[in-house]
């Protein structure tokens, strides 16, 4: 969804828009649920394996030796041993224990500096009008919304 600005909601209401470029510059919104799946998808086709609900043991991986070791929610632990042409894309955002891995094995430095806030997510879906097309919005459908409120804000 092309998004050419962002729309700010103060305290007492008020709406301010501000464009992200010149008229016609946008960004693009991608719904995070969606792409998810998107990629599930894809990579299950390709026959890729994914792991959910576990954690990379990086006392026990070595990528020197191309072997993962990954921890369960019940603390049993998994060994992955990598061919050479295999790679690994992690996935598991800031903090990220294969960065981590990375570069404790000497691949690749990084500075880190984590926030101490949370990322959810809200959706306002369209209404639907009365040809039972989605179209009808509740705000402006080319923004994103903000609503700062001190050391939060909330945006959909």
């Amino acid at each position: 969804v092309p998004v050419y600005g962002r729309t700010m909601h103060d305290l007492n209401g008020t709406t301010t828009y501000t464009p992200y470029g010149r008229e016609g510059e946008c960004n693009f919104s991608v719904d995070r649920s969606k792409l998810n799946e998107f990629w599930i998808d894809e990579v299950e086709k390709a026959g890729a394996s994914i792991y959910f609900d576990r954690a990379l043991s990086l006392e026990h991986t070595s990528l020197e030796d191309r072997r993962l070791c990954f921890i369960d929610s019940a603390g049993e632990e998994h060994f992955v041993d990598l061919p050479s042409d295999t790679a690994v894309i992690g996935c598991d955002g800031a903090g990220s224990r294969l960065r981590y891995a990375l570069s404790n094995a000497g691949v690749l430095t990084f500075t880190e500096e984590l926030i101490g806030h949370d990322y959810k997510e809200l959706t306002f879906p369209a209404l639907p009008t009365s040809d039972g097309q989605w179209r009808n919005f509740v705000m402006h459908n080319e923004s994103l919304h903000i609503w700062p409120r001190g050391d939060f804000f909330l945006m959909g």
